[in-house]
């Protein structure tokens, strides 16, 4: 007989790709141009996620136009994310927009690849991230920061990835100083990585179902237990 009771809404999502060389699909390619994949993938992984309320926005590399766009969204939406525009380019005006309208930085820059020139902020109650333009690396960011702090937000027993420990099914080296974020695939109690790591490849995302945890300056070989964030569960 109750009539009205207390929720959890889910949050309004802005999604804002930048980049002057960004086409949409179904244009042709130009030189310089590339296709893009990160409004679709985020859009996804945000449907998939159960946020329905998804505003999605293209701007070139023009801090005028980034300014209009952040002001009209941040009004409409909980949450922005920008996909590119935040590392210390010439045409990266994502960073120096935070800094104008007085985003309060709650970190910047993470020791991890890929993905390290990721950003989060707040102004008043809404919340900005800003991740890499490169695909992989915005989709690791996605479900390792992004995905969480959603979850939180819509009051989740478990916001975090789901982790456990698998046996390499072959030698692995980390060279880097930051903490790897390797694709792979769960097979049985092994896991998989797959070739193909750079932060710019998508294939591999489309195949994997889990993200496997390399050390800084780590070597590990074929059946040693290695840390796993399963991403989906068939």
């Amino acid at each position: 007989g109750i009539k009205r009771v207390k929720v959890f809404r889910k949050p309004k999502v802005s999604v804002i790709i930048t980049g002057g060389e960004i086409i949409r699909p179904g244009r042709k390619l130009k030189y310089g141009k590339v296709y893009d994949s990160n409004s679709v993938s985020l859009q996804l992984a945000l449907k998939e996620n159960r946020i329905e309320d998804i505003r999605l926005k293209f701007s070139e590399d023009n801090l005028a136009k980034l300014r209009k766009i952040f002001r009209e969204e941040i009004r409409k939406s909980d949450i922005l994310i920008f996909s590119g525009g935040i590392s210390a380019g010439d045409y990266d005006y994502v960073r120096d927009l935070m800094e104008e309208e007085k985003v309060e930085k709650i970190f910047y820059k993470v020791k991890q690849k890929p993905g390290k020139p990721l950003f989060f902020g707040k102004k008043g109650n809404k919340f900005i991230f800003a991740l890499p333009g490169n695909p992989a690396a915005v989709l690791v960011c996605f479900y390792e920061y992004v995905l969480p702090f959603i979850k939180g937000c819509m009051n989740y027993p478990s916001i975090f990835p789901k982790e456990e420990e698998k046996k390499l099914f072959e030698d692995v080296e980390n060279k880097s100083d930051r903490l790897n974020f390797m694709r792979g695939k769960i097979i049985g109690e092994e896991v998989k990585i797959f070739e193909h790591q750079d932060s710019y490849m998508l294939s591999s995302f489309a195949k994997c179902d889990c993200l496997v945890l390399i050390p800084p300056s780590k070597k590990i070989t074929k059946g040693e237990k290695v840390k796993v964030h399963i991403l989906w569960e068939n």
